[in-house]
C-alpha cells in the first residue's frame, strides 16, 4: 500500500480539486479526542440539512447506575470550566428509560454547583433565587396569576382580575371577602399582630382589637 507523510502528526486529511492530499493543521484526532482549533468568531461545528430534515446530535451511554453522567457539555474561559451542562440517568435502571437534565454554573474563586436540575417527572429544581419580570401563570388557566406589577407590590390573581393586593407599606387589600375556616368553634382576625385562627380564644402577644365569629354564627368584635 501507499504510506501517507506529512510534518504534522495527528492531522485529519482532506482531498483538494486536485485530487491532492492535504493535512488540515485546524483538524486533529489523537486516537482520544478529536479538535478543531479556529481563528475568528463564528467558527466551529455545523450540521447543514439542505432539505426538509432535521439534524441530531447524539449521546448515547450504558451506565449502570442511578444518577450517573450521560453525557455534558462542558464551557470554558480561557482552560477554566465555568458552565456546564449534563444529562443524568434516572432511577429505573432496568429499563433505562428515564433522566434528568442539570445546569451548573461557577461563582468566581469556586467550583461548579447546579443552578437548575429537571427531573424525570418534569419537576423544575433551583438552587438559587429565581427572578422574573413581572408574573407567574398557572399552565392552561392564564388568568390566574402571581403578579409583581410594581416595586414592593405583589397581586394574585383569579379570572383575570386582581383578588389580593400586598403594597409596600404592607397594607393586604382583598377585592370581595375573608372567609376563615377551620375545625374549632370561633375564627378570629387580630389587629395589630399576625392573622390567627384560634377555637380556644388562646393567644400570644399584644392585641389591640380582635373581630370574631362564634359557634352560634354571631359576629363579635372585642378590644
Amino acid at each position: 500500500g501507499t504510506a501517507l507523510t506529512g510534518s504534522t502528526n495527528n492531522t485529519i486529511t482532506t482531498v483538494t480539486g486536485a485530487n491532492a492530499i492535504q493535512g488540515e493543521a485546524n483538524l486533529t484526532f489523537d486516537g482520544n479526542n478529536l479538535v478543531q482549533s479556529i481563528d475568528a468568531g463564528g467558527e466551529g461545528i455545523k450540521i447543514l440539512a439542505t432539505g426538509n430534515h432535521y439534524p441530531i446530535f447524539t449521546f448515547d451511554a450504558n451506565r449502570s447506575g442511578a444518577g450517573g453522567n450521560c453525557g455534558q457539555i462542558d464551557f470554558n474561559w480561557n482552560g477554566t470550566n465555568i458552565g456546564r451542562v449534563v444529562t443524568m440517568t434516572g432511577t429505573d435502571t432496568t429499563n433505562k428509560d428515564d433522566g434528568k437534565l442539570a445546569f451548573l454554573t461557577r461563582t468566581s474563586g469556586s467550583t461548579l454547583a447546579t443552578a437548575l436540575q429537571l427531573e424525570s417527572n418534569q419537576i423544575a429544581t433551583f438552587f438559587g433565587d429565581l427572578t422574573i419580570p413581572d408574573k407567574i401563570i398557572h399552565s392552561g388557566d392564564t388568568d390566574t396569576q402571581i403578579r409583581f406589577p410594581s416595586a414592593d407590590t405583589i397581586h394574585l390573581e383569579t379570572g383575570g382580575t386582581n383578588r389580593l393586593k400586598i403594597d409596600a407599606n404592607g397594607v393586604i387589600q382583598i377585592t370581595r371577602r375573608l372567609e376563615l375556616t377551620n375545625s374549632g368553634d370561633n375564627h378570629y382576625v387580630y389587629e395589630g399582630r399576625s392573622w390567627t385562627w384560634s377555637s380556644t380564644g388562646i393567644s400570644t402577644g399584644t392585641i389591640r382589637a380582635y373581630v370574631y365569629g362564634d359557634s352560634s354564627n354571631n359576629l363579635r368584635i372585642g378590644t
